[in-house]
């Protein structure tokens, strides 16, 4: 058998089962109901919430951009990698359960639901739905390229970049647009125990044949490039403020903010589920990464001057091992961007569907919330396709961009779960001025402000500018009526919400 039909043979049956499981997802649908396709009726248990929160947190950026990154900015990556996964997992453990007890109290399916109750705004749900849905398409066009390129490379380009794309997008966009949740969760099941096992497999054989083993790569960076182990690594871009700055918002929007990630914690089927996934998810997420930073900094030092190192680890897969292994780890690959590109796809749907079709439509059935979801998610799988028809060249800027966008939900967040003098202005105010400011920053609209970019990401300026506006103009404007600050602080300082928050 030819390498070429084992390699094409490997990816087929890893799609084919993909699409199985989540057609199986389909079938095991509770109801029709709109809480079943947004949250899977909130009740998905702890094995299916791990994975779906962890598969969707590990994307084309782990499996592509992290060897990229390492190759070029060295150890300065890894300051912010472990942090973002362990204070994401505290901050899912306390946003976390809070945002679920108000979920389930007020029968809530998306961001905006949330904001829209406490601080009385259709005008806020709308416009926080519409931007992070925004925010989200650079994140699927990330994955659609990831996925591109996995299948060009597995196949030996037989099937090109864009159709490889294509395919598998289109393989997502089945079983998200029938299943909803459900189907997600399910095959985010498998394709989160795939990946982890992929991953580290791949990633530890080739440091071993390569380098001679984990010590032995340590002592080839230290002795050819010692600059990938300290800041601000080799490409000089990793400053110790542009790496917190990283930190803090990949942390907010990846573990709280992500309208995904809120969608996850109205689907938890107990208080206890979505903790425990916050206390063992950084475990599965920081080790993924560990396993690569050997092969990625060894590989800077080894050969330096790759011109696409993104590729780094499945062209030396496929010159040091059998086209079979090759072909399985890169479809652990393939399983990183297709579990994380589902779940985005069903969150814009949902933020769509929920937070502008309703807050237009008032009486919006629950079948017509579903079907404007559907549209939703064809159109913007289409859109993002289009974006990706010509491959970025450093797939981890793209995380940069979606990151820094949705952070800018922060404020709003804890106005609803901790600060009960948080106001409709302050919360609009801030908001806006945040996304001005991060979009200003990021398209480099205001040439005098670029030498705050080069310092700080856009979306951290973006994100004190909206904490600052957030709470001076909340400290200057009419607080919220006492009514909804009893029903949200309220009910979660009563004691049956301490209960539920302490027990589970």
């Amino acid at each position: 058998m030819s390498e070429t039909i084992v390699s094409v043979s490997v990816v087929l049956v890893f799609t084919f089962i993909t699409l199985g499981i989540g057609l199986f997802g389909w079938a095991k649908k509770l109801d029709k109901s709109a809480k079943d396709f947004f949250v899977a009726s909130r009740t998905l248990g702890f094995i299916a919430l791990f994975f779906t929160y962890t598969a969707t947190y590990h994307s084309a950026s782990a499996f592509l951009g992290t060897g990229g990154f390492l190759y070029r900015h060295g150890m300065s990556y890894w300051a912010m990698g472990p942090y973002t996964q362990a204070l994401g997992g505290i901050l899912l453990y306390i946003f976390g359960s809070r945002i679920w007890l108000l979920g389930k109290k007020f029968d809530m399916y998306s961001p905006g639901d949330l904001f829209e109750m406490y601080y009385q705004s259709k005008f806020l749900k709308m416009i926080t739905g519409i931007t992070v849905a925004a925010f989200v398409i650079p994140y699927i066009q990330l994955q659609l390229a990831g996925s591109g390129w996995l299948v060009e490379h597995v196949t030996r380009k037989e099937i090109g970049y864009f159709a490889g794309a294509t395919i598998t997008g289109i393989v997502v966009l089945i079983y998200v647009y029938l299943g909803g949740m459900r189907s997600v969760a399910w095959t985010d099941v498998f394709m989160g125990v795939f990946m982890f096992v992929a991953m580290v497999a791949g990633c530890w054989y080739l440091t071993d044949m390569l380098f001679g083993g984990a010590t032995a790569a340590w002592g080839l960076v230290r002795e050819k490039a010692p600059e990938l182990l300290v800041l601000p690594g080799k490409a000089n871009f990793f400053s110790i403020p542009m790496a917190f700055s990283w930190t803090v918002n990949i942390t907010l929007a990846s573990s709280v903010c992500a309208p995904y990630v809120i969608l996850r914690m109205f689907s938890a089927n107990s208080i206890k589920t979505l903790k425990w996934v916050g206390v063992l998810s950084p475990i599965y997420l920081i080790w993924i990464y560990i396993s690569y930073v050997w092969f990625g900094l060894a590989t800077g030092a080894a050969v330096p001057g790759i011109k696409f190192p993104d590729n780094n680890l499945p062209n030396a897969l496929f010159d040091q091992a059998s086209v079979f292994f090759a072909a399985l780890v890169c479809a652990g690959g393939l399983a990183a961007t297709l579990s994380t590109a589902n779940s985005q796809l069903h969150a814009v749907g949902t933020l769509v569907a929920r937070d502008c079709y309703c807050a237009v439509k008032k009486d919006a059935s629950e079948s017509s919330q579903v079907w404007v979801t559907r549209i939703t998610v064809v159109a913007i799988f289409s859109l993002s396709l289009y974006f990706a028809r010509k491959a970025p060249p450093l797939l981890s800027m793209l995380v940069s961009v979606a990151t820094g966008g949705m952070a800018q939900l922060t404020p709003l967040l804890v106005g609803v779960l901790f600060w009960p003098r948080a106001t409709k202005p302050g919360a609009i105010c801030g908001f806006m001025t945040g996304l001005l400011l991060t979009c200003v920053l990021q398209f480099n609209l205001a040439a005098q402000l670029k030498p705050l970019s080069a310092f700080m990401t856009p979306g951290f300026w973006g994100l004190m500018a909206n904490a600052l506006v957030f709470v001076g103009v909340s400290l200057v404007t009419k607080p919220l009526p006492v009514e909804v600050i009893k029903s949200f602080h309220g009910y979660l300082a009563s004691d049956e919400a301490q209960r539920l928050l302490k027990n589970g």
